[in-house]
């Protein structure tokens, strides 16, 4: 086992001290206190963070302005919806209910009495150290591989996890606390590792060289593992913020700054969020806790002052900007490197199946709080997503009705067991006679030399899909004809990006879903109108914005 040393140990203490991760844009300190951001939200006045006091409580009306994009707006995002087609499954929301009733009943310990039960909320420490490693793994991987883009590392993480997830005999429950981005064993002859050395070749690196850096890719990989392994056992029994540590909130026009204040720390930590999606979590974070009636609701403000809610809500917010850059190479909060892959659909692509199908069922399989457009919906980090709305991963999911739409992030291995899953659900729904129907957005497989060496790679899923009896419908889109909203939408002022390669919608359904009757031309001819490109106008209206102003 690599030993961490202590000039490595000091290197990080250094860069945590100084600040040097913290995110351009705001210099020095703060310009807003505490006091003032409480103002902008009708309140008058800040109270130590975590500080034990017992208070009353009084529903919360929740900001109504987060209304769905209808006029190509950046600042503007979709409600998630709550009417039946909108509404996950009973069979996925029980686990959610119970953790959620369970989080309650440890947070109202926590307020009354000051009690806290470790892993009540996420670890900050933890999730900076993690962040680092990632961080680290990608920066080397491009610095020693010019010409290498992001997604060929994101691909490389994301796959290299489900290699390890299917290598690990793990429980239904040590799987669902199985969060960590840094892979415990990888090494150059696993699937994952071989496909990004093939990535390297095609992108102008020479075989030895590729050879090399994947192999030491592997090696720092796992020599980072002792060192988030101490982190974690550290600050496994601590309350998350210590004395004296505080979260301001800074508003501008468009971007919240969440900055993190420490007594040891030079400078704060800050991360950023743009307005319309501070709202959209805090919409979804109060709805989730607040659906258990027979609790008291979880207050974020009570008359007028903030609670330990408001500060757990936003520590929560942090930590989840901090899991999904770590998950795009831990450089999207930086430069807004990596995110691609978790790019979604337009609004109106959902709209287009709810009128297909206006009385099923409905989940969203692979999406993030961000992103998502459902109520409920699947998602990579249960342990954090669940707050607002996420019934877990989808790759974990037990389905035997209604419909799915699944868009998941463009990684191969990723993509093999997602269609494994699919056959193992649609299977089920047969055994039952169930109308179950999954409708797969996905890279058409066989175009786009830019990523040649992952669409070959990942042509053996998609040919599996449309061999599939199960294949009612595909429909293909190409590059020039439709677009996306951006995997990093919540950082970006733009909103939409233009698509770079053409696009896949495969219909595939249980056989009692094939025998209904469904007017696939009108499908067809509404999904094609949903995903046209609103990138150019939403540029125009920007361009007379700025003009105007």
């Amino acid at each position: 086992m690599p030993k961490i040393t202590k000039k490595r140990r000091r290197e990080r203490k250094d860069v945590l001290a100084n600040g040097l991760f913290n995110i351009p844009g705001l210099t020095g300190e703060a310009d807003n206190s505490l006091e003032t951001c409480l103002a902008e939200f009708g309140t008058a006045t800040a109270v130590p963070l975590f500080k034990t006091e017992k208070t009353s409580h009084e529903p919360l009306e929740t900001h109504s302005h987060q209304t769905r994009n209808i006029n190509v707006t950046s600042t503007e995002i979709i409600k998630p919806k709550d009417q039946s087609f909108f509404a996950a499954c009973p069979s996925h929301t029980k686990d959610l209910s119970d953790r959620v009733s369970r989080w309650n009943r440890e947070f109202r310990t926590f307020v009354d009495q000051g009690t806290y039960t470790p892993g009540l909320l996420p670890s900050f420490d933890v999730e900076v150290a993690r962040h680092f490693q990632v961080k680290d793994l990608s920066v080397y991987l491009l610095e020693s591989c010019p010409g290498i883009k992001i997604p060929a590392f994101e691909r490389w993480l994301i796959d290299s996890k489900i290699e390890e997830r299917q290598r690990i005999a793990l429980n239904q429950e040590e799987l669902s606390q199985h969060n960590d981005l840094i892979l415990s064993h990888t090494t150059l002859e696993y699937g994952a590792s071989q496909r990004l050395v093939a990535e390297l070749s095609d992108a102008g690196v020479s075989q030895d060289r590729a050879i090399k850096a994947v192999k030491e890719l592997c090696r720092r990989t796992q020599a980072a593992i002792p060192e988030l392994a101490s982190q974690t056992r550290r600050f496994a029994l601590r309350t998350p913020l210590r004395k004296g540590d505080r979260i301001d909130v800074v508003k501008d026009s468009r971007v919240f700054s969440l900055v993190f204040h420490r007594k040891s720390w030079k400078k704060p930590f800050r991360v950023k969020i743009n307005v319309s999606h501070y709202h959209k979590l805090k919409t979804a974070f109060l709805r989730v806790h607040n659906s258990d009636h027979q609790l008291k609701p979880i207050l974020l403000y009570d008359h007028g002052k903030p609670t330990k809610a408001i500060h757990s809500f936003h520590l929560i917010i942090m930590s989840l900007l901090l899991r999904y850059s770590a998950l795009s190479g831990g450089q999207l909060l930086v430069d807004l490197r990596g995110g691609g892959m978790q790019g979604a659909v337009h609004d109106e692509v959902f709209e287009a199946l709810q009128t297909c199908f206006p009385n099923e069922s409905f989940l969203e399989c692979f999406a993030s709080p961000l992103n998502c457009y459902a109520a409920n919906f699947g998602s990579a980090f249960t342990d954090i997503d669940f707050h607002f709305g996420s019934v877990g991963d989808f790759l974990d999911q037990s389905i035997s009705h209604g419909v799915c739409e699944a868009n998941p992030p463009f990684s191969p291995g990723l993509m093999d067991t997602m269609v494994d899953r699919i056959e193992y659900n649609l299977t089920l729904a047969d055994q039952t006679s169930s109308c179950l129907t999954f409708v797969v957005i996905i890279p058409t497989a066989s175009t786009s030399e830019d990523v040649r060496t992952a669409k070959r790679f990942a042509t053996k899923s998609f040919q599996r899909m449309l061999g599939s009896a199960a294949c009612r419908l595909h429909i293909s889109l190409a590059a020039r004809d439709h677009g996306y909203i951006e995997g990093a939408q919540h950082l970006r002022p733009t909103r939409y990006k233009e698509s770079n390669f053409d696009t896949s919608v495969i219909l595939l359904q249980s056989s009692a879903a094939r025998k209904e009757n469904i007017d696939e031309n009108n499908l067809e001819k509404r999904l094609r109108s949903a995903f046209t490109s609103r990138h150019k106008a939403e540029v125009d209206t920007r361009k007379e914005q700025e003009l105007s102003e």
